[in-house]
């Protein structure tokens, strides 16, 4: 079925498999890979944060966090020092990851083709973009707002993929997990008018006359422009109480997560 914003044959509306603490994409089902975004269930955290807060800085307590990363881990199945994380800046910087790490790099991205890694990014409405390069088992994994789709780290990630591993476009799958949709995504003319500049996607405006962006069309687009299968999960975290909303809730939320790891054969 053809996502409704783009004719391409390679868009595809997926609503997944979505119980009470976890996301997956049908498209990324595959013996080799594990995937998910979490919701905010699940966890132990009370209050604003309730209850799968996964990140330090918010109004909740270290061992609240601790916690919910090892319940993550669990249902990932992996150890949590395997875990890659990065100090997301919204920018367009892609690290390849070929090991663990102590200290987060600056970045918005990350690639892998080890199997003892899992990728995961923080999430309160900015977009997860999952690639799966099925033929040669390699993976990358994004944190995308409005600043990083502008930046075009979705497309620098595939591109990086490309070059260090042989990815081919129409080998990959590319998802775009649950993140803010076009029906609350309103913004300043002063955002509006960078999107038209670059010609991303048209600005739509909402009935009180502010500009809209869908950033769900803008990377789904371009995705499709180099032949690569898109999934779209069309939810919006602003929209569906199950997710954790920095446009909804402001600084009072807790952070979701985003996963991906190849499995070792």
């Amino acid at each position: 079925m053809g996502y409704q914003f783009l004719s391409n044959d390679t868009i595809y509306k997926d609503v997944g498999k979505i119980n009470d603490d976890i996301y997956q994409f049908t498209y990324l089902t595959i013996d080799w890979l594990r995937h998910g975004f979490t919701t905010r269930a699940g966890g132990v955290s009370g209050g604003c944060c309730e209850s799968m807060n996964l990140q330090m800085k918010l109004q909740d307590t270290p061992e609240n966090v601790r916690e919910n990363l090892r319940r993550l881990a669990v249902i990932a199945g992996v150890q949590e020092d395997s875990i890659a994380r990065l100090q997301q800046v919204h920018g367009n910087c892609v690290v390849r990851v070929d090991s663990s790490w102590a200290d987060s790099p600056s970045a918005d991205a990350m690639i892998t083709n080890r199997p003892d890694i899992m990728l995961m990014t923080l999430h309160a409405d900015c977009m997860p973009v999952f690639l799966a390069d099925t033929r040669n088992h390699a993976i990358g994994l994004c944190h995308s707002g409005w600043r990083g789709t502008l930046a075009g780290v979705a497309e620098k990630m595939l591109l990086a993929m490309m070059d260090d591993f042989g990815t081919q476009p129409q080998d990959v799958v590319a998802c775009i997990g649950p993140s803010i949709g076009p029906c609350c995504f309103e913004v300043g003319e002063d955002v509006a008018e960078q999107f038209r500049d670059v010609d991303v996607l048209p600005v739509t405006m909402s009935p009180n006359g502010r500009p809209m962006l869908d950033l769900w069309q803008a990377v789904a687009k371009m995705f499709a422009g180099y032949g690569v299968t898109v999934d779209v999960a069309g939810e919006c975290t602003c929209c569906q109480p199950q997710y954790f909303s920095h446009r909804r809730q402001g600084t009072e939320r807790g952070t979701m997560a985003a996963f991906m790891r190849i499995v070792a054969e």
